[in-house]
């Protein structure tokens, strides 16, 4: 298919019914998306609005060779936009999962590779060339053949009219606990769970114009748990900590097979006492997924007061015992030994951390809980300020990275319409769990981007000494049954939303975050004259 083939003068029944002839794969009956095969109007439709747009961008443009169209279909060839759609359609109609933009976007970037056209991807990664496979790009190509979506979800929390009061309450405490154990940044954790989806669906998803019509919008498996439970942690000092993972189930069969795991923790859900939840360990050392210490299966894949005993117990103790041993080999005197020195957790008002206060308090006295005040995580605890949203953002480009290379080996063998992405648990929940591994060690690269999520809600503000003064003068205010030993505030109350699992980690930063996500290495600079043969067929 030549440029020539689409002059102004062009025959659109007569090239329709060409390409259904030459082409019958692609533009046949049957083909996908065309159920009666390409049409004169969609022709036409194609042939018009590239003349278009082409048009506007010379007329925008200063140099009339390079035309700036951003993110405008017609500078793909045809062919491969068709390419493109067929992929589309046999991901969304194998109804495995539902289906958003951004997960079809890194489908399109690997059918670009394997036609020969990553060059378009050079020139659009910095928005100056013909092309950019944005979002708006892949919605735009849906919108243009009649596909549907449906509505979005998102956070609905609302804060107290009197959040920074609260707030500021909250790093006056954590100001008093640092000034009178001389606390250092190392020793003060915060820990909050948030929801990873197995795939990237956010509430909405794309169907078919044919779906769309017979008002079919069937998922397969679509009432199953698409989700598990993460509890990430970071320190003060810009450190994450390993993760913990709660998925559905009660056995190890629940988990993937990374290698054997004995048993740390069990006992009953307290808000659902008929529920066993079961907590492993690793009983080796498995590199994939390193940076998760605690697995546990509970029967709605939810975190409870037995998942955070575990966490306790596998994850925030050993990282005490040993960053204070660390501390201590470099200096004896930065703080004191371990079972002496006060360590603090930051989590917020939820049942389940409530409820192991008094076991903590009893096994680990040496822990202190600061809660952040009800309906105040979204502004008063650094994993809410952009830590979490940063782990998220790591997850979904490594998703995108692996969807586009398996795209690529796929059409070296298949069609573009029998293309297919994985969308089962086991296989789900086996690259989550490396994925999410992974991302704490680039975490651990942006220790200035963790520091900022602590400094957002002002927590980094508790080592300050006029803070502490101010923290001193309020202790009794701060924690009224102080004699007691109880470090509870006097309005303190379970938080009902602090169980709000979290956006999916399907929301993009940007409109260029897919530039991140390509395998430049195997990109070629050059853009062919025209579609491979065989990546048409």
């Amino acid at each position: 298919m030549t440029k020539s083939s689409f002059s102004s003068k062009t025959d659109y029944a007569g090239v329709a019914h060409e390409l259904q002839r030459l082409q019958p794969t692609l533009f046949g009956a049957g083909a996908p998306g065309m159920p009666n095969g390409i049409g004169r109007q969609v022709v036409r439709t194609i042939v018009v609005r590239g003349a278009q747009e082409a048009a506007a961008a010379a007329k925008e443009s200063d140099d009339a060779k390079l035309l700036d169209g951003r993110g405008r279909p017609n500078a793909l060839p045809d062919a491969v936009i068709l390419l493109i759609m067929a992929a589309f359609t046999s991901v969304v109609k194998a109804r495995a999962v539902v289906v958003s933009a951004a997960m079809l976007q890194p489908i399109a970037i690997g059918i670009i590779i394997s036609a020969g056209y990553g060059a378009l991807l050079h020139e659009g990664r910095k928005r100056r060339g013909r092309f950019v496979c944005s979002l708006n790009f892949i919605c735009s190509l849906m919108k243009q053949r009649g596909w549907r979506n449906v509505k979005p979800c998102g956070d609905a929390r609302k804060l107290p009219s009197n959040w920074a009061t609260l707030q500021w309450l909250m790093v006056l405490r954590l100001a008093y606990f640092v000034l009178v154990h001389t606390i250092p940044h190392d020793l003060v954790i915060n820990a909050d769970h948030t929801g990873i989806m197995f795939t990237l669906s956010k509430g909405k998803m794309w169907i078919t114009a044919e779906m769309a019509k017979s008002k079919d919008k069937s998922v397969n498996n679509q009432g199953e748990k698409r989700q598990f439970t993460v509890l990430t942690t970071t320190s003060a000092a810009g450190k994450m900590l390993p993760h913990q993972v709660v998925v559905q189930g009660s056995t190890v069969a629940a988990l993937p097979k990374f290698g054997k795991f004995s048993m740390s923790v069990t006992g009953r859900n307290t808000k659902a006492e008929s529920k066993i939840t079961v907590c492993f360990l690793l009983t080796a050392a498995v590199l994939a997924i390193a940076n998760i210490a605690s697995f546990c299966c509970t029967y709605n894949h939810w975190s409870d007061n037995i998942t955070s005993k575990a966490y306790i117990q596998d994850i925030a103790v050993p990282y005490f015992k040993e960053t204070i041993t660390a501390m201590r080999a470099a200096n004896p005197g930065s703080c004191k030994p371990f079972g002496e020195q006060i360590c603090i957790l930051i989590v917020d008002a939820w049942w389940g951390w409530y409820h192991i206060a008094p076991w903590i308090k009893q096994k680990y006295p040496w822990i202190r809980l600061v809660f952040v005040p009800a309906k105040c995580t979204p502004v008063a605890q650094p994993m809410d300020a952009g830590v979490i949203a940063k782990l998220k953002g790591i997850v979904r480009r490594m998703y995108n990275t692996w969807v586009i290379s398996l795209v690529t080996a796929q059409l070296k063998i298949k069609a573009a319409e029998n293309v297919n992405v994985p969308a089962d648990v086991p296989t789900c929940k086996t690259n989550l769990f490396k994925w999410l591994s992974a991302a704490v060690d680039e975490l651990n690269k942006d220790r200035a981007g963790i520091l900022h999520c602590w400094d957002a809600p002002k927590l980094l503000r508790a080592w300050e000494g006029t803070v502490q003064a101010e923290a001193a003068r309020r202790a009794e205010e701060l924690f009224p049954n102080l004699s007691d030993g109880d470090f509870l505030p006097a309005d303190f109350k379970e938080d009902e939303e602090a169980g709000f699992m979290g956006l999916p980690f399907i929301q993009p930063e940007g409109d260029d975050e897919w530039v991140d996500n390509v395998p430049w290495e195997e990109v070629p600079e050059e853009v062919p004259e025209e579609v491979p043969e065989e990546a048409a067929l």
